[in-house]
């Protein structure tokens, strides 16, 4: 929805209430849009829940299905020591 400037100073509440519906809003100045305006988006109670339901991350001690160690072999950790710079 577009608001011109001039509509805003009339029709505020009008306004908030669509945006707080989840509409987005574009402010016009001399037939120009300059601004919009969004919902504020309220952070998850955990900071992991929105990471762990985009698939980014898993709960805590399970890996992943798709879980392939780097390294199976005896001896990597030492070779690996050995040869870090």
């Amino acid at each position: 929805m577009t608001y011109s400037t001039q509509e805003v100073r009339t029709k505020l509440d009008e306004i908030l209430e669509k945006v707080q519906e989840g509409e987005r809003v574009v402010i016009t100045l001399r037939g120009e849009e300059v601004a919009e305006i969004l919902a504020v988006r309220k952070p998850a109670a955990d900071p992991f829940q929105e990471l762990e339901e985009q698939g980014i991350i898993g709960p805590p001690g399970k890996p992943p299905l798709d879980f392939t160690p780097l390294a199976e072999l005896p001896g990597t950790l030492a070779w690996f020591l050995e040869n870090r710079d």
